[in-house]
């Protein structure tokens, strides 16, 4: 239904309410600026007010994934194909290793950066079961690979064919990625 008036010689259309529509559940009140309406459940009428941009349910590759809040919606593992374009960045697991001795690489690990308190060799143990296309990037964050090498090596299997890669360059980095057969340096 509309009305037309004229407001200063030009013709301006005014909308009118509509009929009332059907009793039923209707959207719940409640909510608050920046929160969206979610079904809770697969039942009809089953929703809920849930802040926008995080995740609280669902599957993903039938992967059960959500939690009530940006902590608990992180995901540990994300399968997917296609694009994944994040807008405002993303944050990534990472570690900066000060302590001496030899790195074991964990499967959630995806930075390290050596900076050894004291100065010394350092051996990176990747991981003994990764995922295929698991990738770590190690990173010589001291700037003194030259002197004191940054040895990658497997748990088991090789990397381009090598038992070890070797990172011998100041301030360099490696980034290896599980095939599925072997590590590749890329």
């Amino acid at each position: 239904m509309s009305t037309t008036v004229i407001v200063q010689d030009q013709a301006v259309t005014v909308a009118t309410a509509g009929t009332q529509g059907p009793s039923g559940q209707g959207v719940p009140i409640g909510g608050t600026s920046g929160q969206v309406l979610a079904k809770n459940s697969n039942t009809d009428f089953d929703t809920k007010w849930i802040n926008a941009g995080i995740i609280t349910g669902g599957a993903i590759n039938s992967t059960p994934i959500g939690g009530t809040s940006a902590a608990a919606g992180a995901f540990t593992t994300l399968s997917a194909s296609g694009i994944a374009t994040f807008g405002s960045g993303q944050v990534l697991n990472g570690r900066v290793i000060t302590a001496s001795g030899a790195v074991t690489l964990t499967n959630s690990d995806y930075i390290i950066v050596i900076n050894k308190t004291t100065p010394a060799a350092t051996t990176v143990n990747l991981p003994s079961s990764p995922a295929t296309w698991q990738t770590h990037i190690i990173k010589d964050g001291a700037g003194n690979a030259n002197s004191y090498n940054i040895t990658i090596a497997p748990a088991a299997g090789n990397i381009d064919g090598a038992t070890t890669y070797i990172i011998n360059g100041n301030g360099n980095a490696a980034t290896v990625t599980y095939n599925g057969t072997q590590w590749n340096i890329i």
